[in-house]
């Protein structure tokens, strides 16, 4: 589980910065294909070892800038692909870089954790200022996300999640706060089954471009 995670954030972040256009979203693939044609234990994690390396020699432009936009929400509709209409590799085909913290191995440490209170202090000293207590689900966790991406230094983050879930809606009513306060986007996207495509997908695309617009703005006043 760590292994897949770890590839899956490696492929999703370097896809802003690779030569070869396509180049991990491709091996991200073949990853998975891989890795589920296997027979044993032991030989998914021969296949998971093997294509982290070769996610560790894909050709990267460090001069290159892309535009990075964290993934934050509710945890099932941002890690079932599914769910959030495989936002993460449209964003790859824009050649943006994303980072999302909630992943299956951050949840069963966090889990592990809860009865000591020792889980996700990071996050938790983050959202303090916003959202001191848990509301349920994972929308304490969404406020101090959006925090750290921003002290982190991404251009904007993009909150998904299902239709009727609490726990978001109460974050989707403070990330603007935290949008103004701090002048960082952040975009909300709810989700159902009669979620369209091309509207979801312009969306995504028209905050792409306003990110683009606001750093150039910013490139031309300096």
């Amino acid at each position: 589980m760590n292994l897949i995670d770890e590839i899956e954030e490696k492929a999703h972040y370097l896809a802003g910065y690779e030569v070869n256009k396509g180049e991990c979203k491709k091996l991200l693939n073949s990853c998975k294909r891989d890795a589920m044609n296997t027979n044993s234990p032991r030989d998914m994690i021969m296949v998971l070892e093997e294509y982290k390396n070769r996610l560790d020699n894909v050709k990267i432009d460090k001069g290159k800038n892309p535009i990075k936009i964290a993934i934050i929400g509710e945890i099932y509709t941002i890690i079932e692909p599914f769910s959030n209409l495989y936002i993460e590799d449209k964003l790859m085909d824009y050649g943006v870089a994303t980072k999302r913290k909630l992943t299956p191995s951050w949840w069963v440490k966090d889990t592990l954790l809860k009865p000591t209170k020792l889980n996700s202090l990071k996050i938790k000293r983050n959202a303090k200022k916003y959202l001191s207590l848990g509301v349920g689900g994972h929308g304490r966790e969404c406020i101090g996300e959006a925090v750290l991406a921003q002290k982190e230094g991404f251009n904007g983050a993009i909150q998904i999640f299902p239709l009727g879930c609490m726990p978001e809606i109460v974050s989707k009513a403070i990330l603007p706060t935290i949008s103004k306060e701090k002048d960082f986007p952040i975009m909300s996207l709810v989700v159902d089954e009669m979620t369209g495509e091309a509207g979801f997908v312009t969306r995504v695309e028209a905050f792409i471009d306003l990110l683009e617009r606001r750093r150039k703005n910013v490139l031309s006043w300096s």
